[in-house]
């Protein structure tokens, strides 16, 4: 018998809870994933400024902060009416307003409500988005994420009995503590498997097409991790860095490249602890035969 060794990584987050778990599936999600759901499999990357479609046009938007003005693409006849944010009080994590609303035309397949979220450290955008989808009473059946989290997309419907009644997608932008939310829903022409995946394509192209010509006023990327910190973590002769949000103190960061190594990271609010997440490597034996 001989042994080989191995460095398994392996964290906990406790205290969390609900807040800290994974966005679970609908019950939907099976048979509706089933079909030929082109809509879903559209990537979530960022988009990269493009001259504007035929038949579409630039409109600025000035949602009240700097980081929140730019231009995006709208079809000739279409809209966007917008509002200022309202900023977070202190002491507490966020707020969210209303701040844009496109009405769904014949050149607009679905009600286009844009929320901005000020809040007080980063935030993970795909939570932000499944929490919007569920409090309007949606069942997600997709979701993707940038590879830095950055940004976010769900796909979502709301059926009863079987037929569809609604389809939906929505796209969040990370812009520092600020965070932005597209929500476009429809109702399908009909209450079949088929007519909510013609909907959600026709949503789906119409939202790329839009974000194609979205640019912010400051220049900075569609979505950016402003104000978090690199932590260094080293194991053997590799290193990588974790970024995190200045809601996290370090307690411990061992990982200078031997194991086992732990990084701790604890958050407090009023004083006390309100998190913990703690990240381990060790070795260990895997017996094998000859």
């Amino acid at each position: 018998m001989s042994s080989i060794r191995k460095t398994v990584l392996s964290s906990h987050t406790p205290g969390m809870g609900k807040a800290g778990g994974k966005v679970s599936r609908s019950i939907l999600a099976p048979s509706f994933l089933g079909g030929a759901l082109i809509w879903l499999t559209a990537s979530c990357s960022g988009f990269a400024e493009e001259p504007v479609a035929p038949g579409w046009k630039k409109q600025a938007f000035d949602f009240g902060a700097a980081d929140l003005r730019g231009d995006i693409a709208l079809p000739n006849d279409g809209t966007l009416q917008s509002d200022h944010f309202q900023p977070r009080q202190a002491g507490t994590a966020g707020r969210s307003t209303v701040v844009g609303k496109i009405a769904s035309s014949a050149t607009v397949p679905a009600d286009v409500t844009v929320m901005a979220f000020d809040l007080e450290y980063p935030a993970t955008p795909l939570r932000v988005c499944a929490y919007e989808a569920q409090t309007a009473g949606l069942d997600i059946v997709s979701q993707s994420v940038t590879d830095d989290q950055s940004s976010a997309s769900l796909r979502s419907v709301k059926a009863k009995n079987g037929k569809f009644e609604q389809v939906a997608f929505t796209r969040c932008l990370t812009r520092g503590t600020k965070l932005l939310a597209f929500h476009f829903a429809t109702k399908p022409a009909g209450t079949g498997e088929d007519a909510a995946v013609s909907a959600g394509e026709k949503i789906e192209t119409f939202a790329a097409t839009m974000f194609k010509g979205l640019t912010f006023a400051d220049g900075k990327p569609v979505s950016h991790w402003e104000g978090m910190t690199d932590i260094p973590l080293k194991v053997g002769k590799r290193s990588t860095a974790l970024k995190s949000s200045p809601a996290w103190t370090v307690a411990i960061n061992d990982f200078n490249g031997a194991v086992p190594a732990e990084l701790h990271l604890v958050r407090k609010r009023d004083g006390k602890d309100a998190g913990l997440i703690w990240l381990g490597a060790f070795e260990v034996l895997i017996a094998t035969e000859n």
